[in-house]
This record gives structure tokens, C-alpha cells and sequence, in this order.
């Protein structure tokens, strides 16, 4: 295939003779095979006897029209371009490149300004995929600076809207972690030590870093072009949801070689620009920043892919991706948490999994956010999917025979798979099937006797709160318990704080200070205190209680199993805890009972006769008192009272004039939309309900976690709970007692 002049002459055969072909437009596409042909030659010549340098320099003014070629409307023309520069690849690449030039790079670029030419047809597009697809299968062995071309290439078919094309790129990536992986991720030859983030970098020569960095940024380019395969955006013309959720299986594999040592982080390669190499977060050690140049892709991509705003629904199960998405990260960040510091840890926490959580609660417009309960005891959200079970060992039998079993099938890559690969693996088959979450039983569900597949419709496929956030939010609850909480005590005092407010985040809302308000035209529910985008719903609410409950539950077991000083710690921290959200949740709940009762009050108007208006000295001896009660009727009109009142009256109203009713709109203009029974009812009646429900949630599973702690905890810890407790309590019954609430 490498054989430049037998491989065109053959192509172009029938297209260079003009005698084979009628009329003037054949005749002129002929002479331009044939000038296109000899140009070929001579660069097939010069290859072999010019220095790399100075065919470097003859290659550049060629490539730019071998690209112009390629783009030509004639597709005989372009495709001949096309097989010419494969051609003359193939025996480019037949040298090893040297490491310290990018000649693969320079020669390859035409392949990508031709893929990146809007005017380019599909079928050209193909060309080129099934070109790299040749060259990767026979000469990925001598690939180095080739490789970011490649990528490049693979991440432009993953944004054309052929599914053909799409799927084809895709599929070369496949190939290319199944069969030439060893070739991309050489293998570490150095010493072997526990965490690649201690590895000494100081005896290292400058050619070594070099090597290094060229590697570490090749491993990048492959994240990215994986993870471009991630419908991340609403387009017009969506792609099969499968070629997502396997560009989030291959997001695992990369972790595992980033955990198996495979790829080895950059020396001193950090920047700042999200689209250079090196880019990484900031707040770091140098050595840790390093380190998180190769997991910052892969994080970010998987963050982006939890809050898509892409519809991914298949057969009544909604937003796939984004809860492969979910599973995917849980997978990696559960197998290889152990990896990361308490440092990494709280960039992860701040930067990738917190902003993605929220950022797809606040945009989520579904009806679901409107759904508030009659009773806290009657929940009317119970159609939300229930959070996973944690995932068995790597060792488990069950997962080791789905291991087997995939390893099996008739389109089984060569490799083994990673421990987070095979976690992606079977909770991918699990979802498929309808499967229960249970991965010990994974290998059972695509066995042909396994019964069919048990898949209930959703309410709301849309939905992100209904069909992903408790997934997403227990994901956060079981790396807290299974990884961070293993750290020492640093992540009490350093990441508990901050997992701590974005659970209250869920149940109260943005933090607020309802006690400084500073008008009385200022509502606690109005912008000025809360964010203006997003006010936690009841679904929220009930979430955050009971994820935040069955996070205490696992600390707690936590404590059982920690020496004494630690766990009389966690324990004094856990009651901390459930006194602050309690307190935050009584402080708004009474802001909101307290403005409300205000509100139902009646607001006195001033209005002055004609005849105490002519009265120029100022001197008034009647004065006409009008009022709006808040009784709602059934056709919404409230009754508005007059009375006549002497000047210097003190006491009673001397009422001369009443039962007169006006519209509702007057009694608002009138009361400055003060009074609007309508509006308090629609506005803080749902508010107030929603913070019962929060306090009964928080209560409901207060008895068990008090339980588990009650022995170690010291007694100032439980007598500030206690009197959290109290309060919650007292609002409630003064609430439940409150005969104006009720008629409100």
C-alpha cells in the first residue's frame, strides 16, 4: 500500500486518458489527474533523497494544495487527492519519527483541513476516516506527533451530523483501545512506586521529560476525542444514544491506565488556558497540579455529560447520557478515589462534581418542580428513581463472571478490562436489562434464558430531577463514605464543610441571613435573598434529606469502626451537622410564617372627602377611613370597609359605610399588591409547606442515626441538637395551632 506510483497509476488509469472520455470538461479534469499525478511523483522522490528539513519545507507549499485539491467540487478530483496523500502516508510513515521533530504532524495536516472545510461532501469525509482507520491498523507502531492529527480528525466526525460518519469515527476508536493501546500508552519502564505523584522527576534528563510530556499529551488528545463523542448540547439532529454510552465506557479505560501507571503525568507542563496542554487546577502542589493534568479531562467531560442539556431517551427511560454519565464517574471515582489527596479531592468536589450537580438542578424546567405535597407523611414525588446501591469489590464472583462473560463475546477486545471499565460495563448491562442495581448479578442479564427486559416508563423522561439528581447526589454521599472519609482527620475539617453546605444547599436554598431584612418591601422569598435563578422544590428537598440522612448513617458507622479520639470527633461533627440544617430550615420556615400572617392583615388607606379637600387651611374635622380585609370569595373579590372617623378620635372606628366589595385588581392597587390573598396563597403557602417537609425529613431518620452515636457523642454536642430539635418542633405545633394560617 506504500508503493506511491503503482497504487495512483492504477487509479487514474481510465481518468488521464483523454481518449476514453467526451468533451471539454472530462478532457481538462484528466489533465488536472495527470499534473496531479506528476506532482506525486516528484514528491515521492524527493521523500527519500532531500533532509527531513528541507522536504519539510517543499511538503508545506504542496500540502496546501493537495488540501485545495481535496475540497474540489469534482469528487473524481478529490478522491484522487485523497488516495495520493494516503498513498504518500503510508510511506512517510514507514520511518520512525525522531523526538524531537513533528514532521508526522506537518505531513498529515492536509487529511485535517480537508475534514475541517465545511464545504467538503460526506463521502470525502469517509475517505479520510477509512485513511486513518488503514493507517492506524498497519503503522500505529511508528505513530508519535501523528496522533494529535489523527485525534483531530476523530473529534470532527464526532460533531458531523451523518450518523454514518459519526459512527465510523467512533468505531476507529474502538479498534484503536481494543488492538494498539501498548503502541499510544507505552508501558512505564521505570520504578515502581505506589502513587505516580511521588515519582522524582529531578534526575530526569531534558529528552526523558520531553518523552514524557509528548506522551502525557497524546493520552490527552485521546480523552478529548473520546469524550467529544458525549452529546453534551441539544442539536438539531441528535446521534444514536449508543455511541455516547460507549465514549463514556472508554473514559474508564483511561482512568485505569491513568491508575495502572500506563500513562505517566507532564514535568513541569501546566497551564492555564483550557485548550492547551497542561491545563490542570489551580490551588495545588506542583506535584498534584501534575498529576491532575491527565485526570482534568477526563473529569470535566464527565461533569459536562451529567448536566447535558441533550434529550437522551430510549424505550420510556429518560436522560441516558446523563446518567451514564453519572455512573461512569461514580465508577472511577469509587475504583480510584484512593489516588487523590485531601487537596485534589476539594478541587474535585469544588470544581467538577458540585458546579455539574447544581448547574443541572437550577435548569431542569420540567413540571416536576411544581409537584408540592399535601402532607409531608404523603410524599406526591414518589415516582423519583431510587440512588444506586454501592457497587461489590473488584473481587466480587459475580462481577469477575460478567468479566469473563464479556470477554467472551464475539466482538470482546483483546485487553482485560480495568476495575473501573468493568464497573462501567455492568452498570451499563444492569440499565439495559432493567436490572435491579445489583452488580453481582450483571452476568445473569444477558444470558439467553434471562427473562426479558423489565423497563417501567418514567413520568418524566425529561426530567434530570426525576430520572437522575438522587443518583447524582447519592454518588456524592458514596464517595464522602467509601473514599474521602478515609483521608484522616483533614476531611473533617477541610471537605466535610463543604459536601455539608451543598446538601443544605438542596434543603434550605442559598444561603440567606432572613434575619437582616432590610424593608419591609422586601419579601424572604424575593431575589434579594435567594439566588434569582433557582429556589430548591419539594423533589430537591426530599432528595437532599435523604441523602444527607444516609450520609450520617455511613459516617456513623464510620465512627464504629475509627479509634476513640476520631470518632467522638465525627460524632460531635455529625450532631453539628443535623442542629445547623435543622436551625437554617426554623430560621426561614418562621421568616416565611411570620411575613405571611403579616401580609393577612388589614391595611388602613387614607382618603379625604371634597369637602375636607377645599378645606385650604389644613384644618380636617372628618377624615374617611377605607380598609381591605383578606377574605377570599368564591368569585375572588374582597370586601372593602369604610369609615368616617373624627380628627382627633382615639379608639374605635366608628364604622358609617360597610359590605361594599370591589375587584380583587382595585384591592391590590389600593394595598400596593400587599394583600392579595390570591398571591400569599400561591406564594408562601407552597414555600411553607415545602420547609415541613424538610423538617420532617430531617427528623424521620434522626432516631437511627442517634442511635449509632448516642455513646460516644459529648453531652454539649446532643444538648445542641436537642434544642434545634425543640425549635423545629415548637414552629411546627405553633403552625398547627395558628387558626389565621389555616384560613389562610
Amino acid at each position: 500500500s506504500g508503493d506511491t506510483k503503482k497504487g495512483i497509476s492504477g487509479v487514474s488509469l481510465s481518468l488521464s486518458n483523454p481518449r476514453t472520455n467526451s468533451g471539454s470538461g472530462l478532457i481538462r479534469d484528466s489533465c488536472r489527474i495527470f499534473s496531479l499525478q506528476k506532482l506525486v511523483e516528484v514528491a515521492d522522490y524527493n521523500m527519500d533523497i532531500r533532509p527531513r528539513l528541507v522536504w519539510t519545507q517543499m511538503w508545506q507549499v504542496m500540502a496546501n494544495h493537495f488540501a485545495t485539491v481535496g475540497c474540489h467540487e469534482n469528487v473524481m478530483l478529490s478522491m484522487f487527492a485523497i488516495d495520493a496523500l494516503r498513498q504518500l502516508s503510508f510511506k512517510f510513515l514507514e520511518k520512525p519519527e525522531l523526538h524531537e521533530f513533528n514532521f508526522q504532524r506537518l505531513f498529515l495536516r492536509p487529511f485535517l483541513l480537508i475534514m475541517e472545510n465545511p464545504g467538503s461532501r460526506d463521502d470525502v469525509r469517509e475517505l479520510i476516516l477509512r485513511c486513518v482507520d488503514n493507517m492506524i491498523r498497519s503503522l500505529s507502531h511508528n505513530l508519535r506527533s501523528g496522533w494529535k492529527i489523527f485525534f483531530s480528525i476523530l473529534i470532527l466526525s464526532a460533531r458531523n451530523p451523518n450518523e454514518k460518519i459519526s459512527t465510523l469515527g467512533l468505531a476507529i476508536l474502538q479498534r484503536l483501545l481494543d488492538e494498539h493501546l501498548d503502541e499510544l500508552c507505552r508501558r512505564n519502564t521505570g520504578s515502581d512506586h505506589e502513587n505516580p505523584q511521588n515519582e522524582p522527576t529531578e534526575s530526569m534528563t531534558s529528552f526523558e521529560r520531553r518523552i514524557r510530556n509528548a506522551n502525557a499529551e497524546d493520552f490527552v488528545g485521546l480523552c478529548h476525542a473520546s469524550l467529544s463523542f458525549v452529546q453534551i448540547e441539544e442539536v438539531e439532529k441528535l446521534l444514536p444514544i449508543g455511541l455516547s454510552m460507549r465514549a463514556l465506557c472508554h473514559t474508564a479505560c483511561y482512568a485505569d491506565l491513568i491508575a495502572q501507571k500506563r500513562v505517566l503525568p507532564p514535568v513541569s507542563s501546566q497551564s492555564s488556558d483550557p485548550l492547551a496542554f497542561g491545563y490542570t487546577y489551580e490551588g495545588l502542589q506542583p506535584i498534584e497540579a501534575e498529576y491532575m493534568v491527565l485526570w482534568r479531562p477526563l473529569l470535566d467531560g464527565l461533569a459536562a455529560g451529567m448536566c447535558s442539556s441533550a434529550k437522551s431517551n430510549s424505550g420510556g427511560v429518560g436522560c441516558l447520557v446523563q446518567k451514564g454519565s453519572v455512573m461512569t464517574l461514580r465508577a472511577i471515582l469509587l475504583r480510584h478515589g484512593h489516588l487523590f489527596s485531601v487537596a485534589q479531592w476539594s478541587v474535585i468536589l469544588r470544581h467538577v462534581i458540585l458546579p455539574a450537580i447544581q448547574s443541572a438542578v437550577e435548569f431542569d424546567t420540567s413540571p416536576v418542580v411544581n409537584i408540592t405535597s399535601e402532607s409531608p407523611l404523603v410524599s406526591s414525588v414518589e415516582f423519583l428513581c431510587a440512588p444506586l446501591p454501592l457497587p461489590p469489590r473488584a473481587a466480587d464472583e459475580g462481577l469477575q463472571k460478567f468479566a469473563v462473560q464479556e470477554s467472551t463475546a464475539e466482538s470482546a477486545p483483546s485487553r482485560s478490562l480495568g476495575e473501573a471499565e468493568l464497573l462501567v460495563e455492568a452498570s451499563f448491562a444492569d440499565l439495559r436489562h432493567g436490572g435491579d442495581g445489583n452488580l453481582s448479578r450483571a452476568y445473569g442479564l444477558s444470558k439467553e434464558n434471562s427473562p426479558g427486559r423489565n423497563v417501567h416508563e418514567q413520568p418524566f423522561p425529561d426530567s434530570w430531577l426525576a430520572t437522575t439528581a438522587p443518583l447524582a447526589l447519592g454518588m456524592l454521599t458514596d464517595i464522602v463514605s467509601e473514599q474521602i472519609s478515609t483521608l484522616g482527620d483533614d476531611v473533617r475539617k477541610l471537605l466535610w464543610p463543604i459536601v455539608l453546605c451543598h446538601y443544605q444547599l438542596w434543603i434550605i436554598g442559598p444561603s440567606t441571613d432572613v434575619g437582616k431584612k432590610q424593608s419591609d418591601d422586601i419579601s424572604v422569598l424575593d431575589d434579594y435573598y435567594f439566588d434569582p435563578l433557582w429556589r430548591p422544590c419539594e423533589a430537591v428537598v426530599r432528595i437532599g434529606c435523604c441523602e444527607l440522612n444516609r450520609m450520617l448513617v455511613l459516617l456513623s458507622d464510620f465512627c464504629d469502626e475509627g479509634d476513640g479520639t476520631q470518632s467522638r470527633k465525627w460524632c460531635g461533627t455529625i450532631c453539628a451537622a443535623i442542629a445547623e440544617t435543622l436551625s437554617k430550615n426554623v430560621a426561614l420556615e418562621n421568616a416565611i410564617y411570620e411575613e405571611l400572617t403579616e401580609r393577612k392583615l388589614p391595611v388602613p388607606i387614607i382618603a379625604y372627602s371634597e369637602t375636607e379637600k377645599k378645606n385650604a387651611s389644613g384644618d380636617v374635622s372628618k377624615v374617611t377611613l377605607e380598609w381591605a380585609e383578606s377574605t377570599v370569595t368564591e368569585d375572588t373579590h374582597v370586601e372593602k370597609r369604610v369609615a368616617t372617623l373624627d380628627k382627633d378620635a382615639i379608639g374605635g372606628l366608628d364604622k358609617r359605610e360597610d359590605q361594599k366589595l370591589c375587584d380583587a385588581d382595585e384591592s391590590d392597587h389600593l394595598n400596593g399588591n400587599r394583600n392579595s390573598n390570591v398571591t400569599n396563597l400561591e406564594r408562601f403557602v407552597p414555600a411553607l409547606k415545602v420547609r415541613c417537609v424538610a423538617a420532617f425529613a430531617l427528623q424521620h431518620h434522626l432516631p437511627e442515626v442517634i442511635s449509632r452515636i448516642v455513646d460516644k457523642v459529648e453531652e454539649d454536642d446532643i444538648s445542641v441538637l436537642l434544642a434545634a430539635l425543640d425549635a423545629s418542633r415548637g414552629t411546627a405545633f405553633a403552625a398547627r395551632v395558628d387558626v389565621d394560617l389555616a384560613l389562610g
